[in-house]
């Protein structure tokens, strides 16, 4: 890896560009730093695709700090586009980086505890939500035409929090990855 590397993108259409550098070990994200990549306590790799967006976002978790590289654009041609090739090369020279000054270095892929915790107890408002409605609807006593009326969302909201629950239980593994096996899977083409 060379020694100095400055890499320079739009994090998202409407804000301006961005530049990380990465020095050895040390990174600097515009004027913030450096940062030690050797002292990293905590890395997470999360991906969030909504409507036609997509996000990605590379979490840093340092003792006394954090810091986010994040990117956000259109779901069509989000790696095609120059500033997301760019975003993901920046993205694979800091986890190459991080693998060199730490070779056990393993990211977490996924949201990180506080956005599951968050996800997880959504889903169980959205539980409690379906099944109150679905009891209140039979407990009041509709008809049956009335009932089918509230029987889809009901099925949504159980449905929805089921999923939420069961995809964000708070104590349940985290996927994790090696950072220079990431860094490979996500380099531009």
């Amino acid at each position: 890896m060379p020694d100095a590397l400055t890499f320079r993108y739009r994090p998202a259409p409407l804000r301006p560009p961005r530049e990380l550098r990465l020095d050895g070990p040390r990174l600097w994200i515009g004027e913030d730093g450096p940062f030690d990549l050797s002292r990293v306590k905590d890395a997470v790799f999360v991906t969030h695709a909504f409507g036609d967006s997509r996000m990605e976002r590379l979490d840093l978790t340092w003792p006394d700090t954090h810091c986010a590289i994040g990117f956000n654009a259109g779901r069509k041609g989000f790696s095609d586009s120059a500033e997301g090739r760019e975003y993901r090369a920046a993205v694979g020279a800091v986890l190459r980086a991080l693998a060199a000054a730490r070779p056990d270095a393993q990211v977490t892929l996924g949201a990180a505890r506080g956005t599951r915790w968050a996800l997880f107890c959504i889903g169980g408002v959205s539980v409690l939500a379906g099944v109150g409605l679905g009891a209140g609807a039979l407990a009041s006593g509709v008809s049956g035409g009335r009932f089918a009326g509230v029987a889809m969302p009901v099925v949504l909201l159980t449905v929805l929090g089921v999923a939420l629950i069961a995809g964000n239980w708070p104590s349940g593994p985290r996927r994790q990855i090696a950072a220079e096996e990431l860094a490979d899977m996500i380099a531009p083409r």
